[in-house]
């Protein structure tokens, strides 16, 4: 009785597999889910799909919901996740790579998680977002801690309840050519976090655009360096860019205006920011 159940959906050719009791789906080497529903439900925290190891393909199916993450990867699993629905999670996010987890999500949907769209944790984690729509989250958009990595390309991520995107806790973040748009915070990168922001879209958030903070005391002495290059940071309701707590920031090339205030920097910060070319 401990085994998920494949069963018709309600949905005229819809095949859900539907897990009470674990995880409805885990790959501990490579396998393919195509076109499939799959849905986790009853006591415990579990996630709808467990990547434990290997390389599992993924691709046009729904996760709709579990008592954890839909979607959770790590140890070393590399999965390519493409064309997918992740939605609805109960208690955590989206998809959560954690403890050494890799991957790349290519031009999914990943909405109305409780948590984070998609969250991101430890030293050896590192996924590559393309061309996902991130948005409705009751976290972040996308969450980087403890030392993980992410490239994020052509990614839209708005209306997301926290941050667009968050990058802290020595993390790292690379994001080209995204839109981030109708969050509270666009785009924050803190403690002690290092990120590359080339040629994105920041606009109408509800707070700043762009803010970038040290704020970690114990590593006085380092240097986390942001670079924000060539984006469009426009319409956010209190600042375009802030740069605060010592932060240290190389700006070149970027269209900042029609904000509340433009660029705010702190005293402390202000010896650490390097200026290039402002964009018309």
């Amino acid at each position: 009785e401990d085994l998920p159940e494949l069963k018709e959906g309600e949905e005229d050719g819809e095949c859900v597999i539907l897990g009470t009791s674990f995880h409805t789906v885990s790959f501990l080497g490579d396998g393919t889910l195509e076109g499939l529903t799959i849905r986790q439900r009853g006591s415990g925290k579990w996630f709808g799909v467990h990547c434990a190891s290997g390389s599992p393909v993924i691709k046009g199916c729904v996760l709709d919901g579990a008592t954890s993450s839909c979607l959770g990867v790590c140890g070393g699993a590399t999965p390519a996740v493409n064309d997918c629905t992740i939605q609805h999670s109960f208690t955590g996010c989206g998809v959560c790579v954690f403890d050494g987890g890799l991957g790349t999500f290519e031009g999914n949907t990943i909405t109305d998680n409780s948590r984070s769209g998609v969250e991101a944790s430890g030293e050896e984690t590192s996924v590559t977002l393309t061309n996902n729509a991130i948005f409705k989250n009751h976290g972040d958009g996308v969450l980087l801690c403890d030392k993980a990595s992410c490239t994020m390309t052509g990614n839209k991520v708005y209306n997301n309840w926290h941050c667009g995107v968050e990058a802290r806790d020595e993390a790292t973040l690379t994001a080209e050519e995204n839109e981030v748009t109708a969050n509270n915070f666009g785009v924050l990168v803190g403690r002690q976090a290092t990120a590359q922001l080339t040629g994105n879209t920041v606009h109408g958030n509800f707070f700043t655009g762009i803010d970038v903070s040290k704020r970690n005391k114990d590593k006085e002495d380092d240097e986390a360096v942001t670079t924000i290059a060539n984006n469009s940071v426009k319409y956010n309701l209190e600042c375009g860019v802030k740069l605060w707590f010592d932060a240290a920031a190389k700006l070149d090339g970027n269209t900042v205006y029609a904000n509340l205030q433009e660029i705010k920097l702190t005293p402390r910060s202000r010896r650490h920011v390097e200026y290039g070319k402002v964009g018309e």
